[in-house]
């Protein structure tokens, strides 16, 4: 080729190489145009975005979020092959709050190209940062806490970081990106009186709302960790509430005490421990006492004799002296007597009272509207609360040391309901009856509280945690499984194993696996056993039901049961069991049978089948209750209970135990005539049993090796050290 045709053809070939490489460009920009071309849209607040998303993306929470998020600026930066026909865009997007990182799915559809994923959109009400870190790249990550589960987030290198440690905030995170952090308001509180779901009491500034499901948390040595939802205990001091934009609590942060408080709080029944609600509450003393109001700016005061009479007034309570009305208050008020002297209610009778009496309790009371009723709170020093709960709840004849024993596990258990929210709703950290311990039902007793007194502070320990002491009345020879009783908060049974909460011989020796029906019964059988607990009149016992008895029981038990456990009482519905309403004619009673035992020789499962059902009942409790041996019958004379000891119980109002087994007697024809149930024991069956307790003080065990025994790898400390 001569030269002028080189000159020519040159340019040419260079034009159309440049132009193919413009092309090429074009289209590779192509889908970062796609994106660019949609943050636009959004940011100018037009709908052409659309035109730019796949079809399944139309309402992506991305789109909404932008929408009402105000967009300082954005940048496409670059782009990468996700696959055939397919390419990942990196974007750069700055809020009012900071920048971050987000990707987006480009494909190429019918010769046009559109984004098939926007970023992950997470919105957190609440979140807890408990760590900020640094990677080696020099990346910032969060360690955030969201209602016990813990996630990371990212923060942009070139973003305000709004995190801060121990703050809560709400938290909106693209791709694992913190796009918002919102921090709450702090509120100091100075002390907890009550917690519900929609309100925290606090003593100096009232109620404040609260919504959600308000985690807790708690500061140990500097560090947070989660104390559970609505888990702030009754009397906490120093809270912080923290409180959102409309002034609602969202979370609090409180800081675990040095050492254990030695005040109580104890919610009062009324008489017969009938309901937490009064109707009408009347104190007086032998000495004055005051009733104040602090929030309300109320003080009243009354004389020695003088009654002051509380009545619930829609959300207020009233007070009255005389018949008149002389104050009125939507707070709590509280009730303190003048010098040393203790507090009368009249409205309450107990075991060693009466209702024209009243009963005496020493320390405080409150008075506060719940319910359209009154909740009455006695808040008491914590060692002479132990010395009105100790006779309540073991026989004194059973001696000082056995005394003692008592009185280091009703301590435990008093101070672990102190530190959890069982009762937050009323105010209390327990109540006063069987629910949790019984308090004041009997009368003091000099060796009851010299127990109390020679033990003071002592509680069981185990992994640096106090002993969840759990005791009961009397074991059949054999303690149970904890797991094996009580379902979880998750509703799961069985539930997490408690190591010193396990079923333990309760004789010298041992027995072969009471999982096993036969071995059950043979070891039942045995009325001669030398167990801890022969003493006790429940240590054996038998009860009989005509066929009519066991089914008007049922009838009478059974829909109730399921009505309070409708996770626990199921029918079977082919090979399966499903939670459904059991049917209001039960039918005729056609078999019982044990599913299943626990390693003490619990009953865990029964099985019920009758001519309208086949129904399983689940936990000790349940089962108890349904076999309830009390006689429904309109005619007929009360259902025996024949004990250990020769005795006769009737109409018991429960099961003793369920460590038990079930035989039917029969016709000539094989038809049902009479149940006999027979076993060992009262009650639960999990940790220390109190007639066992005084058996090995008769052994000459003292009180620390008996609690040793009960709640084994524990070992005693002073709360108060």
């Amino acid at each position: 080729m001569n030269k002028k045709a080189l000159i020519v053809v040159v340019p040419i070939i260079l034009m159309v190489m440049i132009s193919i490489f413009l092309v090429l460009i074009h289209i590779q920009s192509l889908p970062r145009e796609t994106v660019h071309r949609f943050l636009q849209s959004l940011s100018n607040g037009d709908d052409t975005y659309k035109e730019h998303i796949a079809p399944q993306l139309q309402g992506h929470t991305f789109i909404e979020l932008l929408q009402q998020e105000k967009v300082k600026s954005f940048k496409v930066t670059d782009q990468k092959a996700a696959g055939t026909g397919s390419v990942q865009v990196k974007a750069t997007v700055e809020f009012e709050t900071g920048k971050v990182w987000l990707y987006f799915d480009v494909v190429k559809s019918e010769n046009r190209w559109q984004i098939n994923r926007l970023p992950d959109v997470e919105s957190y009400e609440l979140g807890m940062p408990l760590q900020r870190q640094v990677s080696d790249k020099g990346a910032i990550y969060w360690t955030i806490d969201i209602g016990g589960t813990t996630i990371n987030v990212e923060v942009h290198p070139d973003s305000r970081d709004a995190l801060k440690e121990g703050t809560p905030a709400a938290i909106l995170t693209l791709d694992g990106f913190l796009a918002k952090a919102e921090p709450l308001s702090p509120t100091v509180l100075a002390r907890v009186m009550a917690l519900t779901g929609t309100m925290i009491e606090d003593m100096n500034k009232g109620y404040l709302p609260v919504k959600g499901s308000f985690p807790v948390y708690i500061s140990i040595d500097g560090r947070l960790e989660y104390a559970g939802n609505f888990g702030l205990p009754v009397a906490a001091e120093n809270v912080i509430l923290y409180r959102d934009a409309e002034g609602i609590g969202m979370t609090a942060v409180y800081e675990k005490p040095k050492r254990v408080k030695d005040t109580i709080r104890i919610a009062l029944r009324t008489s017969g421990y009938t309901s937490i609600y009064h109707d009408i509450v009347r104190i007086t003393c032998s000495s004055g006492f005051t009733v104040t109001s602090p929030i309300s700016g109320k003080s009243l005061k009354f004389r020695g004799g003088d009654i002051a009479e509380f009545r619930p007034l829609e959300n207020k309570t009233e007070v009255y002296h005389q018949g008149k009305q002389i104050a009125a208050s939507m707070f709590r008020w509280y009730v303190r007597p003048e010098g040393n002297d203790s507090l009368k209610v009249t409205t309450i009778a107990r075991g060693h009272t009466s209702s024209l009496d009243g009963t005496v309790y020493k320390g405080i009371l409150e008075v506060a509207p719940y319910n359209s009723g009154l909740v009455l709170i006695n808040e008491v020093n914590l060692e002479e609360y132990l010395k009105s709960v100790v006779p309540s709840e073991m026989p004194v004849l059973f001696g000082l040391e056995a005394l003692k024993v008592q009185a280091v596990a009703a301590r435990a258990y008093a101070v672990r309901a102190m530190q959890s929210s069982g009762f937050r709703f009323y105010g209390a950290h327990l109540d006063d009856s069987t629910s949790s311990q019984v308090y004041n039902n009997t009368v003091q007793n000099d060796v009851a509280s010299h127990a109390v007194e020679e033990t003071a502070g002592l509680v069981p320990v185990y992994d640096n945690t106090v002993v969840d002491t759990r005791f009961f009345s009397t074991s059949c020879g054999y303690t149970a499984n904890c797991h094996e009783v009580w379902s979880n908060d998750r509703k799961e049974f069985p539930s997490e194993q408690v190591p010193y909460l396990t079923a333990r011989p309760q004789f010298p020796g041992n027995a072969p696996s009471l999982y096993n029906e036969e071995n059950f019964r043979s070891f039942i059988n045995n009325k001669d056993l030398p167990g801890y607990d022969r003493f006790s009149p429940f240590f054996r016992w038998e009860t009989v039901f005509s066929l009519e008895q066991l089914e008007a029981a049922l009838q009478a038990n059974l829909i109730k049961v399921y009505n309070d456990q409708p996770d626990f009482v199921l029918t079977r519905t082919g090979n399966t069991y499903k939670s459904l309403d059991i049917p209001e004619d039960i039918g005729r009673l056609q078999n019982i049978e044990v599913l299943k035992r626990g390693a003490g020789g619990n009953i865990m499962e029964l099985e019920i089948t009758t001519t309208h059902g086949t129904f399983k009942i689940i936990k000790e409790y349940n089962i108890r209750q349904v076999l309830k041996p009390v006689n429904y019958l309109q005619n007929g004379k009360p259902i025996e209970l024949n004990c250990h000891d020769g005795s006769k119980r009737t109409n018991f109002p429960i099961l003793p135990s369920a460590f038990a087994y079930i035989d039917f007697g029969r016709d000539n024809e094989g038809n049902i005539t009479y149940i006999r149930i027979t076993g060992g024991g009262y009650g639960h069956g999990v940790g220390m049993s109190q007639y066992g307790a005084y058996g090995l003080t008769l052994a000459g065990k003292n009180f620390i090796e008996i609690i040793e025994h009960y709640y084994p790898g524990s070992r005693l400390e002073n709360i108060y050290d």
